[in-house]
């Protein structure tokens, strides 16, 4: 065995950063017609490739063998070895009319047939979301079979390649891949799947088709995706789940997305927050708000799209002011810079929660008309018994500025009418009780948004099981100073020491203008 040599400085045409490479050649006959045998070695090798762009840079073990006879090249022995990836292979270059003319090279190419392959085995995939934008984590085991036979010139390349144990976790709030399973097999014209199989949020998935070269430029596509009950969006307060059929389909220049999204596990609970109305409005940033999603780079910025979009159950509203839910049935069309949504979004029976009392929409639309492009109208009927005025309510016009017209028995002007909704304090009563120029009603109000916030979370109680709990007493007395008196309680327990009792925590503004809290314990006595 020969002695070592420093890798750095005499390739420069391979990207490497260091390594130690021993290397023996025996070698016999003449220039016309030698024979021998190569054998080199390659330890520590690291490839001088960025850290931060997610390709491995090892260090690598790496051992070949070559025999050169007059026939050709053989390759018995090649084996590279990491901590991220393993790989071996063997193979044969072969003369059709031997002995091989090697002094004829420069005059004219080599020529003959190839027949080699290699195995490899990457444990751990983790390293490849450095290369991949838009994708945070990605685990999993790769390992494959590639595959040269044929004329040197053009020689038939195939692979089969198998992940096991996959996932993949993009950015933003896309869902996680899971448990992916999948076999493929390529060559230079056609990449296959053969079988795909994995988890959207804990809902199985399958994956069909291929992806085909039709020349040296155009490739086309023909994938099939379907699923149950996957989790295509999910935040906080905001999940979508749905039945999913769609096919992605035609040139890569222009694909076409068509299928069907059948929702069938929905719902958003993202609260009203009441006190960002006082904030400073920020102008926004980016896609505009009348678009769902764009896509703003090819290929995907022309991908045209024909998707029903329709609702196996109804999509659930449940926050700190509605309570109700939706039924979409809507087609998603136009391309991937500009998508366009028409149909119409139904409105079962919604519940919202006002100062001065439940409002119920009975029925309602909302329609995406082809001649206002992702700008919604709705036309929404609602009613509700405040104080001791039946109130209606029509809601129409476009969804960033509605009309509201309000109605009632015993009739009411409509600008009463929507001072009554907003403050909570009747019409007659001209001298409404305030606290800091809030209406006392609309400052009870907030007040019951938040403890329904803190003691409800994401349970299934319903605000009348937090609101019975909850109870505000105006106006028993006058306070020193003219105002109205408040006293307030909220229930924290039921049960504690004996049966039948109940524990209060209770607050008030007295008649002499004091504020006072404290616990109220409630027995009951046979």
């Amino acid at each position: 065995m020969g002695k070592g040599v420093i890798l750095t400085g005499i390739m420069p045409d391979f990207p490497v950063d260091s390594g130690l490479l021993q290397a023996r050649l025996d070698l016999a006959g003449t220039l016309a017609a030698p024979s021998g045998t190569l054998r080199c070695q390659i330890n520590d090798l690291i490839l001088a490739t960025p850290v931060d762009d997610g390709q491995p840079q090892g260090p690598f073990e790496v051992q070949a063998t070559l025999r050169i006879h007059r026939e050709g090249i053989d390759l018995e022995k090649l084996r590279v070895d990491s901590a991220l990836m393993s790989l071996q292979g063997q193979g044969r270059w072969r003369v059709d009319d031997p002995p091989v003319p090697w002094t004829a090279f420069k005059a004219q190419p080599p020529a003959g047939t190839l027949a080699a392959s290699v195995d490899f085995d990457i444990p751990d995939l983790g390293w490849l979301a450095g290369m991949l934008p838009g994708v945070q984590k990605i685990t999993g085991r790769l390992n494959g079979a590639l595959r040269v036979d044929g004329p040197l010139k053009h020689p038939v390349v195939m692979a089969d390649l198998a992940i096991r144990e996959g996932s993949l976790r993009p950015e933003g709030d896309a869902p996680p891949l899971k448990s992916l399973q999948a076999d493929l097999q390529a060559d230079a014209t056609r990449l296959t799947i053969q079988s795909c199989l994995g988890e959207i949020g804990g809902a199985p998935f399958e994956v069909s088709g291929n992806i085909q070269r039709l020349d040296e430029k155009d490739w086309v596509t023909n994938l099939h995706l379907t699923g149950t009950n996957l989790l295509l969006y999910r935040t906080v307060d905001v999940r979508v789940r749905a039945d999913t059929d769609l096919r992605l389909t035609g040139p890569l220049e222009k694909m076409s997305l068509t299928g069907e999204i059948g929702l069938t596990n929905g719902r958003m609970s993202r609260n009203v927050d009441f006190f960002s109305i006082l904030k400073e409005k920020r102008p926004s940033a980016g896609t505009p708000p009348e678009l769902l999603f764009s896509f703003p780079e090819p290929p995907l910025k022309d991908m045209v799209f024909d998707v029903q979009i329709t609702s196996r159950t109804p999509f659930g509203l449940r926050n700190n002011v509605i309570k109700g839910s939706l039924r979409p049935d809507l087609h998603l069309g136009g391309t991937g810079e500009l998508p366009i949504l028409t149909g119409n979004v139904y409105v079962d029976q919604t519940h919202l929660r006002l100062p001065a009392g439940v409002m119920t929409i009975q029925s309602g639309v909302v329609r995406f008309l082809p001649s206002r492009a992702n700008r919604p109208e709705m036309e929404l009927l609602g009613d509700g018994k405040v104080f001791d005025y039946d109130i209606t309510a029509l809601i129409e016009g476009p969804v960033e500025e509605p009309r509201v017209t309000l109605s009632s028995s015993p009739p009411l002007p409509g600008n009463e009418l929507m001072l009554m909704l907003i403050t909570g304090q009747p019409p007659a009563n001209e001298s409404r009780s305030t606290t800091g120029g809030v209406p006392m009603n609309l400052a009870v109000y907030i007040g019951q948004d938040l403890i329904s916030q803190w003691f409800d979370g994401d349970s299934t109680e319903s605000w009348a099981s937090i609101l019975d709990r909850f109870k505000v007493t105006l106006g028993r007395r006058v306070t020193r100073s003219g105002e109205e008196t408040l006293e307030a309680e909220f229930r924290i327990g039921e049960d504690v020491f004996k049966d039948g009792d109940s524990i209060y925590i209770t607050g008030e503004k007295d008649v002499f203008d004091f504020y006072n809290a404290g616990l109220k314990f409630v027995f009951r006595f046979q």
